[in-house]
């Protein structure tokens, strides 16, 4: 029985499971289409159910096509925004580690580490479609960027547990898409063109926003965990070639590197998330939706832009300016 439900749409799952009667889901979709809104939330916000009874709803949908791996997902979310985000980290970054031994370490596999991603971003996605059917989108974003943390903190470990050939084995065409080679340190000053880092923001940003529309979820964690890999092996070889002590050299890149690093990953995630929901209208129409509900998706994008060049700008400046 519970297969079946889990195929149906969520109002017609909290009316199976939980007995919601159908004029309070009648009213809450009424309520969805005037607001644009997401039928979960309302739900709660009208009494129909508890979060933890929409959380076992969500899981019950999203189970019918997940991986091994994404059992461990089944369980609701921490209902405390601090606990729910180390939540998604910690999830994040065991999936892309667990990931990586069995590519890497189990099946010595070349390049491991792109195929490690491919992986992780496949289970990770669902614990993401969780969080955009759960939340609003500023909160979509936290999500993501908890996501992200988790993801980066793991392949700096990742950074410090391999030998230089071993990261060269298993991750060679990140490095070289980064330009990160053996002799590149923290204080090597490679980040002072402004153009040259925009233009590489921008076409990121463009692959966000690819990737989002189209594959939606999946599309925006392979952006994500693409960067977060890049950035945490680059951020360890910078720091382990650096002529000021590790522990100087940490220090000088949390300073230097942290801000502009944070700016691009808040406009990656930003973009990903205005770009979802675009997605999402252009099959269901517009309907009942204002203007200003539509032009919403646009107007984050426009924001997206914005923090991007700011993110190109902090990064031309900020490590010249702390590291040299």
């Amino acid at each position: 029985m519970l297969e079946s439900v889990a195929t149906k749409p969520l109002g017609e799952v909290v009316k199976a499971i939980y007995g919601v009667n159908e004029q309070a889901i009648d009213t809450a979709i009424a309520e969805q289409r005037r607001s644009g809104g997401r039928l979960g939330e309302i739900l709660v916000a009208q009494g129909a159910i508890s979060e933890e009874q929409l959380s076992a709803c969500i899981a019950l949908i999203l189970a019918r096509e997940r991986t091994f791996f994404s059992h461990a997902f089944f369980a609701p979310l921490s209902g405390r925004r601090f606990g729910r985000h180390i939540q998604l980290g910690l999830e994040s970054g065991i999936v892309c580690l667990l990931s990586l031994a069995i590519t890497h370490w189990a099946l010595h596999l070349p390049q491991a580490g792109l195929l490690a991603l491919f992986l992780a971003s496949a289970v990770i996605t669902s614990r993401f479609d969780a969080a955009l059917t759960q939340a609003r989108a500023s909160a979509v974003a936290l999500d993501a960027l908890s996501v992200f943390s988790g993801v980066l903190g793991a392949f700096c470990l990742v950074g410090l547990a391999l030998d230089e050939s071993a990261i060269a084995r298993a991750y060679g065409l990140f490095l070289e898409i980064a330009r990160i080679g053996a002799g590149d340190g923290i204080e090597s000053g490679r980040f002072t063109d402004f153009s040259a880092l925009l233009g590489n923001n921008a076409m990121v940003l463009a692959s966000v926003v690819v990737l989002s529309f189209f594959y939606r979820s999946f599309g925006v964690l392979l952006v994500l965990l693409w960067n977060a890999c890049v950035w945490g092996l680059s951020l360890t070889i910078l720091v382990a070639n650096a002529d000021s002590g590790t522990a100087g050299a940490l220090f000088r890149a949390v300073i230097g590197i942290g801000p502009h690093l944070a700016l691009e990953a808040l406009g990656y995630i930003t973009a990903a998330v205005a770009t979802i929901d675009l997605s999402k209208r252009a099959l269901q129409g517009h309907g009942r939706n204002s203007l200003r509900q539509r032009l919403r998706p646009i107007a984050v994008l426009g924001l997206a832009v914005g923090i991007m060049v700011l993110a190109a700008w902090v990064e031309s400046v900020l490590p010249a300016l702390l590291l040299n």
